[in-house]
C-alpha cells in the first residue's frame, strides 16, 4: 500500500492528446483538463509509469482501423484520445462498489476490458477504445486493476513493460494449444512478448528452444529456454536443422565433433523424437524466418 491523499479535482489533469491518426504531429500535450471521476465499478488511478509499445504506434498510425475502414478488425477511435496500454500506478478513489480499502494500492492494469459475454471480439482496449494511461490519471475497471504485492522487486517503470506484452503471449500459448512435454521454438526471445513466451512456456511445461541474438543467449537461457539458437541461424531451414541436430547430440553425450557422423545423432521413436523434431512455433518475429520455422515443423 501507498500513501494517497484525496483527490484535488480542482488542479486537474496532465495529459498527451492523440487527436487523429498520423505522425507524432497529432499529439498535444495539455495540463489542465478535467481528472476522470471512476463511476461504480471503477477506479481512478494516479498514474506512476506508463509503458509504449507498438499497440500504441499502430494506434496512432491507424493501422487497426481508420475512419470507415473495417479491414484493420478494430473500431474507428473517436478523438481527442489518450493513448496507453501498459498502465501502473496507485488507486486513488473507489467509485461504487468498490472497497474503499484498495485505495492507495499499486497497481498494474489488464489492458483488455471484456463484456460480460466474454466474447474477445466485443472486447474494449485500454488505450485505444478507453482512455490509457499517457495520463496522470486514468480511469478502469476495479477489475482490471491488479494489486502489485508488497514483494515484488520491480520498480513501477518495469512494471510498466509487462502488461500488454505478457497479454500476447499468453494468447500465443492458448491458441497453440502447447502443452507439457512438447518442444517449442520461440523466436524474437528476448524481446518482451518472447521473454514472455519463454518463461509461459516452462511454466505450462514444455522444452524452450528460444531464438535470439548470441549476445542475449545467456540472459535468455536464465529465465528458462533450455537452449538458444543464434537469430540469424533461424533464417536458414539447413542452419537451423544443423542446430537442432547438434544439441541434441550434445543432449545424448556426443562431442560437437560427432555431428558430421549421422550414427551419432539418436535414432527417432516414440520416447525420443528426431533431433529435428519440433512440436510448436511462437513466432513474433516473421520476416525471413517463417518459411524454414514452418519447414522446420514438417520435416
Amino acid at each position: 500500500m501507498r500513501a494517497c491523499g484525496l483527490v484535488n479535482y480542482r488542479i486537474g489533469m496532465i495529459a498527451q492528446l492523440l487527436v487523429g491518426h498520423g505522425g507524432l504531429d497529432k499529439y498535444r500535450y495539455k495540463t489542465e483538463l478535467k481528472i476522470p471521476k471512476p463511476t461504480p465499478g471503477e477506479v481512478l488511478i494516479k498514474v506512476e509509469a506508463c509503458g509504449i509499445n507498438n499497440t500504441d504506434l499502430w494506434t496512432r498510425e491507424g493501422a487497426y482501423a481508420a475512419d470507415d475502414d473495417e479491414q484493420g478488425g478494430w473500431q474507428p477511435l473517436n478523438f481527442p484520445k489518450i493513448q496507453g496500454a501498459d498502465v501502473v500506478g496507485v488507486i486513488a478513489e473507489c467509485g461504487q462498489g468498490v472497497d474503499e480499502k484498495r485505495i492507495g494500492e499499486l497497481v498494474l492494469v489488464n489492458p483488455t476490458i471484456y463484456p460480460p459475454s466474454g466474447d474477445e471480439c466485443e472486447c474494449k482496449f485500454i488505450g485505444s477504445e478507453r482512455d490509457g494511461g499517457f495520463a496522470s490519471h486514468c480511469v478502469v475497471p476495479a477489475r482490471n486493476a491488479i494489486m502489485v504485492p508488497n514483494t515484488c522487486v520491480y520498480t513501477p517503470y518495469e512494471l510498466a513493460s509487462f502488461a500488454c506484452a505478457s497479454q500476447t503471449a499468453w494468447h500465443m500459448i492458448k491458441r497453440s494449444r502447447l502443452q507439457k512435454g512438447e518442444r517449442v521454438i520461440i523466436t524474437g526471445a528476448s524481446g518482451g512478448v518472447g521473454t514472455s513466451l519463454v518463461q509461459m512456456s516452462k511454466f505450462v511445461g514444455a522444452y524452450v528452444i528460444a531464438v535470439c541474438s548470441s549476445s542475449k543467449a545467456k540472459a535468455v537461457r536464465d529465465i528458462g529456454a533450455d537452449f538458444t539458437i543464434d537469430r540469424r541461424t533461424g533464417e536458414s531451414k539447413k542452419l537451423l536443422i544443423e542446430a537442432l541436430k547438434k544439441h541434441s547430440a550434445e543432449m545424448n553425450g556426443h562431442k560437437a565433433a560427432d555431428e558430421k557422423d549421422p550414427s551419432s545423432y539418436h535414432k527417432a521413436d516414440e520416447k525420443n523424437p528426431s533431433p529435428c523434431h519440433v512440436d510448436v512455433v511462437l513466432d513474433n518475429v516473421a520476416g525471413a524466418m517463417v518459411i524454414p520455422l514452418l519447414e522446420v515443423i514438417y520435416t
